[in-house]
């Protein structure tokens, strides 16, 4: 096994290693390699837990739209809402709400994977590829005639832009 020397640590961070090696009955050395296990290995997402945790935040939100307000949207046949109802700043600047927010939307069947894409700024394939990562399950193809029919549209305007 290779060794690993870590030079000036500070001592604030070496106490809380300490109380977190203690609570979890390890040694420093067993703490640290288990976050650095914890950092740089994927981690399984719970999508239930997932789905609560960002309806609970969207709750929160002064613009907080149901699931049924949601679906009644979808129905209709306009597209994910949220953006449009003033949030575009706040989901700009907080990622992780942004990330929560297309994820609940995407495991709702509100949006697909390419507008989930979209929304958080990344390739299809990265959003792809960090899904699989995550546990997330992928919905791939159009689920109708105008999901198919947004994709062709959404696949010629950036064929357009290039």
């Amino acid at each position: 096994m290779a060794t690993l020397t870590i030079k000036n640590i500070p001592d604030e961070l070496y106490e809380k290693l300490k109380v977190a090696a203690r609570a979890n009955r390890r040694s420093i050395n067993n703490e640290i390699i288990v976050i650095i296990e914890q950092a740089v290995s994927p981690q399984k997402m719970d999508v239930e837990e997932q789905l609560a945790q960002t309806r609970l935040l969207r709750e929160q939100l002064p613009l907080y739209a149901s699931d049924e307000q949601l679906h009644r949207t979808k129905n209709e046949g306009r597209s994910f809402g949220l953006v449009d109802y003033g949030l575009a700043d706040l989901l700009q600047s907080q990622s992780e709400l942004r990330w929560s927010m297309v994820l609940n939307a995407y495991l709702d069947e509100e949006i697909n994977l390419g507008k989930a894409a979209e929304l958080l700024e990344l390739s299809e394939l990265a959003l792809r590829e960090r899904f699989i990562e995550s546990g997330v399950p992928l919905r791939l193809g159009s689920a109708n005639f105008v999901e198919a029919m947004a994709e062709t549209n959404a696949f010629r305007s950036w064929l357009v832009d290039k």
